[in-house]
């Protein structure tokens, strides 16, 4: 730098609204830039380990208009020509002279701001507020200052946008969704994804699989205009990477995550199937993979949890693409019930609309169904995002939300039986009653006009559909809700008469002819056996039961009923009743019921029935 470079950079820095000033020492005073402002110190995660420091600038651009940027504390000792290359890309222009820029950097440090905030860098709840880009939704009520999001590369964070107001999406968006069973629930789960983390819920989500042409990424596009989500271009898509998802999750956190159309994932039917297990899994996780610490701060990671509910699309049914086991019945994988499948395109004309007047308001043929289809992609676009924050400044301020959930949660639950009582089944069914549950109370807050007895039932459809589809394809039986258990009189008749045309294989002490039977008892149902005290016992085999009352509801009323008249004998444990009893001519233990047939001749229906 020449001398009089220099001699031009000597003097006291002075920012100001208007510029910044160069003070010389015989007091004139030169305007050298625009101006940068100190507004505030701001906080991230106080009082924990990741606390850190960050400064509030406020500056104008070539375009003489304000920005405001959040930058690390640290950037105006350490990281000078960071600072210097995020405020030029974000238009701010710099004097040439490399000493005065170093200068107003020295002078932005030392800047002591009467305000103090809080920042952040995701969105979702931190303590008992709600934070989205540009406003917080606290207990008092909307807040732009308090807390903040700061910008983070390695955060995607989802647009939330704001158009047109929460009266005009009630009538263009929401309404439309009374015609749709499957627009309710993809529209709910946006109100329910801020309830997840207060109700203890893991993240979990929704596939709907369906035709081309039926509608399926309208329901996204419906359920991201409630939250701000939508884009000319369309909603998100499966179109990564797993870290990338990982990004986006933080980047939606405790909010609805948009995944449309499943064949964007690129490589061969083994990758597509693999990465969207990975991506199932790594969601339902509800934080990023675990790094070394050294790295997460090298490379200036977020080390935070999530809850998100993803809405995703696909032609097939997603189990069906991530299924690396054949076809043919099997056991149920764990992505199956954290990325719930729905078919979507369920009406008389193959499309989502399956409401009762949906022919009169979405149209009777499919020309006319189509157009309202492409109307309606348009106004979610137009208008979105006013529903959520207004659900949110009334979720935040109501100090009996949770009570009021947890009695809706119930609610729903005594409403929507499970078909079969499967341990997997009764968590999908308090996921459906978790977003039932957000959407009563999102209509209480008159944010969504519908009412609660239609909605109930039409996520109760949506439930059914994931369920049947289960049981289908493990070898339940879909329609077991709607078989009524047997009366204990039928059930001991029927028990009778299947044991009177038993076959038993009366077994020997001295085990003659043991070829011979162990040949028949692949073909009987049970064994008599001598004791040591000279009678003999009668065991019928479990897997004989099983075949007899295949419903396992049905066949365990029966088996606690008949243990109750000491028709058959306690277990080898107290929570059952089956004993492993060796038969040496089968050479191996095999589970049976002890079984009295002398009391079974004697039990009368009425006293059964009594039991």
């Amino acid at each position: 730098m020449t001398k009089k470079a220099k001699k031009a950079s000597i003097g006291k820095i002075q920012l100001r609204d208007d510029g910044i000033y160069l003070i010389k020492t015989n007091k004139t005073k030169t305007r050298i830039a625009d101006p940068i402002l100190v507004t505030a110190f701001a906080t991230s995660d106080p009082g924990t380990p990741r606390e850190q420091a960050f400064t509030v600038i406020k500056f104008m651009n070539r375009r003489s208009k304000w920005k405001k940027e959040i930058v690390s504390s640290s950037m105006l000792i350490t990281h000078c020509t960071e600072f210097t290359t995020l405020l030029s890309k974000r238009g701010y222009v710099w004097p040439s002279n490399r000493d005065l820029r170093a200068k107003i950097i020295v002078a932005l440090s030392v800047e002591k701001p009467n305000r103090d905030i809080r920042v952040t860098d995701v969105p979702g709840w931190h303590g008992k507020s709600f934070v989205l880009p540009g406003e917080a939704y606290t207990p008092d009520g909307p807040d732009r200052n308090a807390i903040q999001i700061n910008y983070n590369s390695t955060v995607k964070l989802g647009a939330f946008r704001r158009s047109g107001t929460l009266d005009q999406w009630k009538k263009h968006v929401a309404k439309t969704c009374a015609h749709s069973s499957r627009a309710r629930l993809a529209v709910a789960a946006v109100f329910a994804a801020p309830n997840l983390r207060p109700l203890k819920v893991n993240t979990f989500g929704f596939n709907f699989s369906g035709p081309t042409s039926g509608g399926k990424t309208l329901l996204l596009r419906l359920a991201a205009s409630g939250a701000g989500l939508n884009s000319d271009e369309g909603p998100e898509t499966w179109d990564g990477s797993a870290p990338g998802f990982e990004q986006r999750a933080l980047g939606h956190r405790d909010c609805m995550m948009p995944l449309d159309d499943l064949s964007h994932l690129a490589g061969d039917a083994t990758h597509v199937a693999q990465l969207a297990k990975l991506v199932t899994f790594r969601l339902s996780s509800n934080r990023p993979k675990t790094k070394a610490g050294q790295y997460v701060q090298a490379h200036n990671l977020v080390d935070t949890d999530w809850r998100v509910i993803p809405l995703s699309t696909s032609e097939d049914p997603l189990w069906d693409q991530v299924s690396l086991h054949g076809h043919g019945k099997r056991r149920v994988r764990g992505e199956e019930v954290r990325m719930i499948n729905v078919r979507a395109c369920i009406s008389n004309v193959g499309d989502i609309f399956d409401g009762r007047k949906a022919s009169e308001h979405v149209g009777k043929t499919l020309d006319e169904r189509l157009r309202f289809v492409e109307k309606q992609e348009v106004l979610a676009v137009q208008y979105q995002g006013e529903a959520y924050r207004a659900y949110l400044t009334k979720r935040t301020a109501d100090k009996t939300a949770i009570a009021t959930l947890d009695k809706y949660i119930a609610e729903y639950i005594e409403a929507a039986s499970l078909p079969e009582q499967f341990r997997w089944l009764g968590r999908i069914r308090k996921y459906f009653a978790v977003v039932y549950a957000s959407a009563a109370l999102a209509i209480d807050y008159r944010i969504l006009p519908w009412d609660k007895k239609s909605t109930l039932k039409a996520i109760a459809a949506c439930m059914t559909d994931a369920m049947e589809q289960l049981t289908e394809n493990t070898g339940g039986a879909p329609d077991a809700s709607t078989k009524e258990i047997k009366s204990n009189a039928v059930l001991l008749a029927e028990f009778k008469q299947r044991v009177d045309d038993a076959t038993f294989v009366r077994l020997s002490q001295n085990r003659t002819n043991s070829r011979l039977v162990a040949k028949r008892l692949k073909k009987a149902n049970g064994i008599i056996r001598p004791t040591s005290w000279g009678k003999a016992q009668c065991l019928l085999f479990s897997k004989t039961l099983d075949g007899w009352f295949p419903a396992m509801t049905e066949r365990k009323h029966l088996t606690k009923m008949l243990r109750s008249r000491r028709i058959i004998g306690k277990g080898r444990r107290p929570d059952t009743s089956t004993r492993q009893v060796f038969i040496a001519e089968a050479g191996k233990k095999v589970p049976c019921f002890a079984l009295s047939r002398k009391r079974l001749a004697v039990a009368s229906p009425p006293a059964i029935a009594a039991a």
